[in-house]
């Protein structure tokens, strides 16, 4: 549990946002807007096509 919580903390940093905001994010409490998707693409290497097909889904 400590270990999931550290690697959230540290994916939260990577991103520029709070661990609250990501908890919301992973939770679908909250919607990523289109600079931390932007940020998502950039830091984590993932490939437009995915963020694209994620985006439609919103």
């Amino acid at each position: 549990m400590y270990e999931m919580r550290h690697e959230g903390i540290d994916l939260a940093q990577t991103l520029g946002i709070s661990q609250e905001e990501l908890e919301n994010i992973l939770w679908e409490d909250q919607k990523p807007d289109i600079l931390l998707l932007s940020v998502i693409q950039e830091k984590l290497k993932i490939s437009s096509e995915i963020i694209l097909n994620y985006t439609q889904r919103l």
